[in-house]
Protein backbone atom coordinates (compact mmCIF):
# COMPACT_ATOMS: atom_id res chain seq x y z
CA UNK A 1 0.00 0.00 0.00
CA UNK A 2 2.87 2.62 0.86
CA UNK A 3 4.52 1.64 -2.44
CA UNK A 4 1.48 2.59 -4.38
CA UNK A 5 1.07 5.75 -2.73
CA UNK A 6 3.85 6.75 -3.22
CA UNK A 7 3.87 5.95 -7.04
CA UNK A 8 0.64 7.70 -7.18
CA UNK A 9 2.70 10.92 -5.19
CA UNK A 10 4.97 10.30 -8.13
CA UNK A 11 2.71 10.84 -10.64
CA UNK A 12 0.97 13.75 -9.73
CA UNK A 13 4.13 15.68 -9.10
CA UNK A 14 4.95 14.35 -12.48
CA UNK A 15 1.88 15.72 -13.81
CA UNK A 16 2.14 19.35 -12.02
CA UNK A 17 5.26 19.69 -13.91
CA UNK A 18 3.90 18.88 -16.92
CA UNK A 19 1.15 21.14 -16.66
CA UNK A 20 3.51 24.22 -15.42
CA UNK A 21 5.71 23.32 -18.27
CA UNK A 22 3.07 24.45 -20.68
CA UNK A 23 1.70 27.98 -20.17
CA UNK A 24 -1.81 29.03 -21.09
CA UNK A 25 -1.34 31.02 -23.72
CA UNK A 26 -4.02 33.66 -24.42
CA UNK A 27 -5.92 34.35 -27.63
CA UNK A 28 -4.71 37.76 -29.01
CA UNK A 29 -6.44 39.35 -31.43
CA UNK A 30 -6.47 42.59 -34.00
CA UNK A 31 -8.64 45.59 -33.43
CA UNK A 32 -9.70 47.31 -36.54
CA UNK A 33 -11.86 50.17 -37.58
CA UNK A 34 -14.20 50.47 -40.20
CA UNK A 35 -17.33 52.87 -41.01
CA UNK A 36 -20.71 51.58 -39.70
CA UNK A 37 -24.47 51.08 -41.47
CA UNK A 38 -25.18 54.81 -39.54
CA UNK A 39 -22.02 56.22 -40.95
CA UNK A 40 -19.82 56.33 -37.59
CA UNK A 41 -16.50 54.80 -37.27
CA UNK A 42 -16.49 51.06 -35.40
CA UNK A 43 -13.73 49.34 -33.64
CA UNK A 44 -13.75 45.55 -34.52
CA UNK A 45 -12.56 42.19 -33.14
CA UNK A 46 -12.98 39.59 -35.85
CA UNK A 47 -13.56 36.18 -33.38
CA UNK A 48 -14.02 33.78 -36.04
CA UNK A 49 -11.28 31.81 -35.53
CA UNK A 50 -12.71 30.68 -32.27
CA UNK A 51 -16.07 30.98 -33.44
CA UNK A 52 -16.72 27.43 -33.30
CA UNK A 53 -19.89 27.43 -35.65
CA UNK A 54 -21.53 24.63 -38.26
CA UNK A 55 -20.55 25.58 -41.91
CA UNK A 56 -23.89 23.52 -42.77
CA UNK A 57 -25.96 25.27 -40.56
CA UNK A 58 -25.91 29.12 -41.81
CA UNK A 59 -29.17 29.79 -40.62
CA UNK A 60 -28.51 29.36 -36.91
CA UNK A 61 -25.85 32.69 -37.65
CA UNK A 62 -26.89 34.34 -40.05
CA UNK A 63 -30.37 35.64 -41.29
CA UNK A 64 -31.83 35.15 -44.38
CA UNK A 65 -29.80 36.92 -47.40
CA UNK A 66 -31.55 35.53 -50.02
CA UNK A 67 -33.44 38.91 -51.08
CA UNK A 68 -30.27 40.41 -51.87
CA UNK A 69 -28.77 39.87 -55.53
CA UNK A 70 -25.10 41.72 -54.82
CA UNK A 71 -22.67 41.49 -52.28
CA UNK A 72 -21.80 45.09 -52.67
CA UNK A 73 -25.61 45.78 -50.81
CA UNK A 74 -25.03 47.89 -48.36
CA UNK A 75 -27.58 45.67 -45.61
CA UNK A 76 -24.85 42.74 -46.28
CA UNK A 77 -22.01 44.04 -45.95
CA UNK A 78 -22.35 45.01 -42.20
CA UNK A 79 -25.16 43.18 -40.43
CA UNK A 80 -26.03 43.35 -36.49
CA UNK A 81 -26.51 39.96 -35.22
CA UNK A 82 -29.49 40.57 -32.61
CA UNK A 83 -31.15 37.94 -30.52
CA UNK A 84 -31.23 34.28 -30.96
CA UNK A 85 -28.04 34.87 -33.06
CA UNK A 86 -26.15 37.05 -30.35
CA UNK A 87 -26.25 34.20 -28.18
CA UNK A 88 -25.29 31.55 -30.39
CA UNK A 89 -22.53 33.80 -31.47
CA UNK A 90 -20.63 34.20 -28.05
CA UNK A 91 -21.64 30.48 -26.87
CA UNK A 92 -19.59 29.39 -29.84
CA UNK A 93 -16.78 31.43 -28.72
CA UNK A 94 -17.30 30.17 -25.22
CA UNK A 95 -18.34 33.43 -23.99
CA UNK A 96 -21.04 35.10 -21.84
CA UNK A 97 -22.41 38.49 -21.02
CA UNK A 98 -20.40 38.46 -17.95
CA UNK A 99 -16.83 38.16 -20.00
CA UNK A 100 -14.46 41.44 -21.06
CA UNK A 101 -12.60 42.93 -24.16
CA UNK A 102 -9.42 43.83 -23.08
CA UNK A 103 -7.43 46.29 -25.53
CA UNK A 104 -4.25 47.44 -25.72
CA UNK A 105 -2.58 49.83 -27.32
CA UNK A 106 0.77 49.19 -26.31
CA UNK A 107 2.26 52.00 -28.23
CA UNK A 108 0.08 54.76 -26.33
CA UNK A 109 0.13 52.12 -23.08
CA UNK A 110 -3.41 52.38 -22.85
CA UNK A 111 -5.32 49.94 -21.57
CA UNK A 112 -9.05 49.63 -21.44
CA UNK A 113 -12.20 46.89 -20.88
CA UNK A 114 -15.23 46.84 -21.82
CA UNK A 115 -18.06 43.80 -20.72
CA UNK A 116 -19.40 41.34 -23.69
CA UNK A 117 -22.73 43.16 -22.51
CA UNK A 118 -21.20 46.23 -23.86
CA UNK A 119 -20.07 44.81 -27.60
CA UNK A 120 -22.59 44.69 -30.50
CA UNK A 121 -22.34 41.60 -32.65
CA UNK A 122 -22.08 41.96 -36.03
CA UNK A 123 -21.08 39.41 -39.21
CA UNK A 124 -19.15 41.85 -41.83
CA UNK A 125 -18.01 40.80 -45.18
CA UNK A 126 -14.53 39.14 -45.33
CA UNK A 127 -12.92 42.30 -47.97
CA UNK A 128 -11.39 39.41 -49.83
CA UNK A 129 -14.16 37.59 -51.07
CA UNK A 130 -18.09 36.71 -51.06
CA UNK A 131 -20.22 35.53 -53.78
CA UNK A 132 -24.22 35.08 -53.87
CA UNK A 133 -25.74 33.33 -51.86
CA UNK A 134 -22.84 34.58 -49.30
CA UNK A 135 -22.91 32.06 -46.28
CA UNK A 136 -21.46 32.57 -43.00
CA UNK A 137 -17.92 31.37 -44.41
CA UNK A 138 -18.07 34.90 -46.22
CA UNK A 139 -18.11 36.57 -42.59
CA UNK A 140 -16.13 37.74 -39.93
CA UNK A 141 -18.00 37.34 -36.97
CA UNK A 142 -17.21 40.27 -35.09
CA UNK A 143 -17.69 42.38 -31.47
CA UNK A 144 -17.92 45.47 -32.12
CA UNK A 145 -17.93 49.03 -30.11
CA UNK A 146 -18.23 52.84 -31.01
CA UNK A 147 -14.23 54.00 -31.90
CA UNK A 148 -15.05 57.24 -29.84
CA UNK A 149 -14.72 54.49 -26.93
CA UNK A 150 -11.50 54.15 -27.14
CA UNK A 151 -9.83 56.94 -25.23
CA UNK A 152 -6.45 57.67 -25.66
CA UNK A 153 -5.88 55.05 -28.58
CA UNK A 154 -4.02 55.48 -31.76
CA UNK A 155 -6.87 56.55 -34.34
CA UNK A 156 -6.64 53.22 -36.71
CA UNK A 157 -5.52 50.89 -34.12
CA UNK A 158 -2.18 49.67 -35.94
CA UNK A 159 -0.50 49.04 -32.51
CA UNK A 160 -3.14 47.75 -30.29
CA UNK A 161 -4.02 43.50 -29.14
CA UNK A 162 -7.17 42.68 -27.82
CA UNK A 163 -8.48 39.75 -25.58
CA UNK A 164 -11.18 38.11 -24.64
CA UNK A 165 -12.34 36.46 -21.70
CA UNK A 166 -12.91 36.70 -17.58
CA UNK A 167 -9.57 37.67 -17.33
CA UNK A 168 -6.92 40.60 -18.37
CA UNK A 169 -3.47 38.88 -20.05
CA UNK A 170 -2.24 42.08 -20.65
CA UNK A 171 0.68 43.55 -18.07
CA UNK A 172 0.64 47.40 -19.08
CA UNK A 173 3.59 50.22 -19.60
CA UNK A 174 6.14 47.65 -19.98
CA UNK A 175 7.04 47.59 -23.99
CA UNK A 176 9.21 49.48 -26.00
CA UNK A 177 10.35 50.30 -29.38
CA UNK A 178 12.94 48.38 -30.69
CA UNK A 179 15.89 50.57 -31.99
CA UNK A 180 18.99 48.98 -33.57
CA UNK A 181 22.11 50.25 -33.47
CA UNK A 182 25.24 48.98 -36.14
CA UNK A 183 27.12 46.05 -34.49
CA UNK A 184 29.27 42.99 -35.46
CA UNK A 185 29.58 39.25 -35.49
CA UNK A 186 32.39 39.63 -32.52
CA UNK A 187 30.03 41.23 -30.42
CA UNK A 188 27.64 38.36 -30.01
CA UNK A 189 28.60 36.51 -26.77
CA UNK A 190 28.43 33.02 -28.40
CA UNK A 191 28.79 31.36 -31.72
CA UNK A 192 25.25 30.31 -33.30
CA UNK A 193 24.30 27.19 -34.83
CA UNK A 194 21.99 27.59 -36.99
CA UNK A 195 20.93 26.48 -40.81
CA UNK A 196 19.60 28.89 -43.39
CA UNK A 197 17.15 27.52 -45.80
CA UNK A 198 18.16 28.45 -49.09
CA UNK A 199 14.66 27.00 -50.69
CA UNK A 200 13.11 30.26 -49.15
CA UNK A 201 15.38 32.41 -49.73
CA UNK A 202 18.28 31.39 -52.55
CA UNK A 203 21.56 31.69 -51.90
CA UNK A 204 22.96 34.96 -49.48
CA UNK A 205 25.80 35.85 -47.87
CA UNK A 206 26.48 38.27 -44.35
CA UNK A 207 25.65 41.93 -44.54
CA UNK A 208 25.19 43.69 -42.13
CA UNK A 209 24.55 42.99 -37.67
CA UNK A 210 22.43 45.12 -35.45
CA UNK A 211 22.03 45.33 -31.73
CA UNK A 212 19.66 46.60 -28.91
CA UNK A 213 19.48 46.25 -25.38
CA UNK A 214 16.79 45.96 -22.83
CA UNK A 215 15.98 45.16 -19.06
CA UNK A 216 18.88 42.49 -18.82
CA UNK A 217 18.94 41.25 -22.72
CA UNK A 218 21.22 41.67 -25.51
CA UNK A 219 19.25 41.31 -28.90
CA UNK A 220 20.90 41.05 -32.01
CA UNK A 221 19.63 40.60 -35.64
CA UNK A 222 22.18 39.42 -38.52
CA UNK A 223 21.08 40.53 -42.07
CA UNK A 224 21.65 38.20 -45.03
CA UNK A 225 21.88 39.68 -48.33
CA UNK A 226 21.05 37.88 -51.64
CA UNK A 227 24.27 37.05 -53.91
CA UNK A 228 24.66 37.94 -57.50
CA UNK A 229 22.55 41.56 -57.49
CA UNK A 230 23.34 45.06 -57.60
CA UNK A 231 20.90 45.98 -55.33
CA UNK A 232 21.24 45.04 -51.47
CA UNK A 233 18.50 43.35 -51.11
CA UNK A 234 17.79 41.82 -47.20
CA UNK A 235 16.35 38.02 -47.86
CA UNK A 236 17.05 36.60 -44.49
CA UNK A 237 17.30 38.01 -40.96
CA UNK A 238 18.55 35.96 -37.78
CA UNK A 239 17.08 37.21 -34.21
CA UNK A 240 19.18 35.96 -31.49
CA UNK A 241 18.41 37.33 -27.63
CA UNK A 242 21.14 36.74 -24.71
CA UNK A 243 20.94 37.61 -21.63
CA UNK A 244 23.26 40.53 -21.08
CA UNK A 245 25.35 39.09 -17.65
CA UNK A 246 25.65 35.61 -19.10
CA UNK A 247 25.29 35.79 -22.89
CA UNK A 248 23.14 32.56 -22.67
CA UNK A 249 20.91 32.32 -25.62
CA UNK A 250 17.94 33.12 -24.37
CA UNK A 251 15.86 33.08 -28.29
CA UNK A 252 17.10 32.64 -31.53
CA UNK A 253 14.38 33.27 -34.82
CA UNK A 254 15.25 32.69 -38.70
CA UNK A 255 12.98 34.70 -40.26
CA UNK A 256 12.65 34.99 -44.41
CA UNK A 257 11.18 37.47 -46.95
CA UNK A 258 9.49 36.53 -49.78
CA UNK A 259 5.66 36.29 -51.51
CA UNK A 260 4.35 35.57 -48.01
CA UNK A 261 5.95 37.86 -45.72
CA UNK A 262 8.09 41.36 -45.62
CA UNK A 263 10.14 42.81 -43.29
CA UNK A 264 8.80 45.61 -40.91
CA UNK A 265 10.47 49.04 -40.38
CA UNK A 266 12.04 49.66 -36.63
CA UNK A 267 9.00 51.35 -36.02
CA UNK A 268 6.67 48.17 -35.54
CA UNK A 269 9.04 46.47 -33.52
CA UNK A 270 8.33 46.30 -30.02
CA UNK A 271 9.93 44.27 -26.47
CA UNK A 272 9.77 43.50 -23.27
CA UNK A 273 6.61 42.25 -20.85
CA UNK A 274 3.43 42.21 -22.77
CA UNK A 275 1.58 39.55 -20.79
CA UNK A 276 1.23 39.02 -17.07
CA UNK A 277 1.97 35.05 -16.67
CA UNK A 278 4.30 34.72 -19.95
CA UNK A 279 8.31 35.59 -19.92
CA UNK A 280 8.91 38.93 -21.98
CA UNK A 281 8.78 39.17 -25.65
CA UNK A 282 9.59 40.57 -29.04
CA UNK A 283 7.36 41.11 -32.43
CA UNK A 284 6.80 43.39 -35.23
CA UNK A 285 9.52 41.83 -37.09
CA UNK A 286 7.54 40.87 -40.54
CA UNK A 287 4.29 41.42 -42.11
CA UNK A 288 2.64 38.22 -42.75
CA UNK A 289 0.71 38.05 -46.33
CA UNK A 290 -1.19 34.87 -46.15
CA UNK A 291 -1.12 34.77 -42.47
CA UNK A 292 -1.03 36.49 -38.90
CA UNK A 293 2.33 37.23 -37.40
CA UNK A 294 3.78 35.83 -34.62
CA UNK A 295 5.02 36.90 -31.04
CA UNK A 296 7.96 35.50 -30.19
CA UNK A 297 9.31 35.00 -26.21
CA UNK A 298 12.44 35.23 -24.58
CA UNK A 299 12.36 31.90 -23.13
CA UNK A 300 14.03 29.16 -25.65
CA UNK A 301 11.23 26.56 -24.79
CA UNK A 302 8.51 28.47 -25.85
CA UNK A 303 6.47 28.35 -29.07
CA UNK A 304 5.83 31.74 -30.79
CA UNK A 305 2.11 32.84 -29.97
CA UNK A 306 0.90 33.70 -33.48
CA UNK A 307 -1.75 36.27 -33.54
CA UNK A 308 -5.48 35.90 -34.89
CA UNK A 309 -6.17 38.14 -37.29
CA UNK A 310 -8.52 36.29 -39.19
CA UNK A 311 -5.89 37.06 -42.43
CA UNK A 312 -8.48 35.25 -45.24
CA UNK A 313 -6.07 37.30 -48.65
Amino acid sequence: MKLISCVILLLMGFSHLSSQSVPNYPNVFWLWSTQGPKGNMLANVSLSEIFNYDAEQDSLYLPDLSAYSTDTAAEVQFIPLEEPYRTRFLKGCGLSNWDSLFAYSYRNHRLQSFSIRQCNVAAVLNPYGGFMPLNAEDYMFCLSLDAKDFEGFEPDFTHTFVSVGSVNPFHSGSLKNVVWTPSSQAEIPIKLNYTIDYSFSGPVKPFTVFRYEQDGYQFFIQNYEETGKNDTEIRVKVLSVHGKKSGELICQQILYTGESASFAGMEEQYAGKLFKHLPPVIFGLQYESFGCPAIYFLDKQLEPLRLKCDNRH
